[in-house]
């Protein structure tokens, strides 16, 4: 049973689903997450043979990324590329030695005498030692993170049997098994 109220309804259901809407394009940065294009960042990118390219990031496209290697551009399609990694910068080991320096200024600031006043609870002093060791301490991390020149992955390629990347199904663990009759 239609009755004259719907009429409206349907009028309007009509007209706006048959009106054009603009499509946007996919953002290529979706499929390469952890990639910065602002700036030319050194990658790492290993394909389905082993072979590792080291290059400078000059674009990503939603099928493939372009590196910049000794000059020459190279395009790599993302079915090829199996993990891409990047340097680790100084971040991680000037905040790990900062957060070092503060226990172990805690621990010298408990455990260490007044230097003037024997009874006194000499609070000046204790407030130096913890900021003496962490500025030491964040100084030793951020040297030790500039000589080991480590690796952060930014891209595994996903498992088509478990459906995400192996290294996140396992938390961070990425194996390969195989069974044998």
């Amino acid at each position: 049973m239609f009755r004259f109220v719907h009429a409206p309804v349907l009028l309007l259901t009509v007209v706006f689903m048959s009106c054009p809407s603009p499509a946007f394009a996919q953002d290529a940065t979706a499929a390469w997450p952890g990639l910065d294009v602002s700036g030319l960042q050194t990658i790492y990118a290993r394909d389905r043979a082993g072979v590792e390219t080291e290059g400078k990031l000059l674009r990503l496209n939603v099928d493939s990324l372009v590196l910049l290697d000794h000059g020459v551009e190279r395009r790599l399609a993302i079915d090829d590329v199996v993990r891409i990694q990047k340097r680790d910068g100084l971040k991680n080991g000037t905040i790990i030695g900062a957060a070092v320096g503060v226990v172990m200024g805690l621990l010298a600031a408990g455990i260490s005498d007044c230097p003037d006043d024997a009874g006194g609870s000499c609070g000046a002093a204790r407030v130096a030692t913890v900021g003496v060791s962490i500025g030491i301490y964040t100084g030793i991390g951020a040297g030790l993170d500039a000589l080991v020149r480590g690796r952060s992955t930014i891209y595994l390629r996903p498992d088509p049997r478990l459906g995400r990347t192996a290294a996140s199904a396992l938390g961070g663990v990425a194996f390969s098994r195989a069974v044998r009759w």
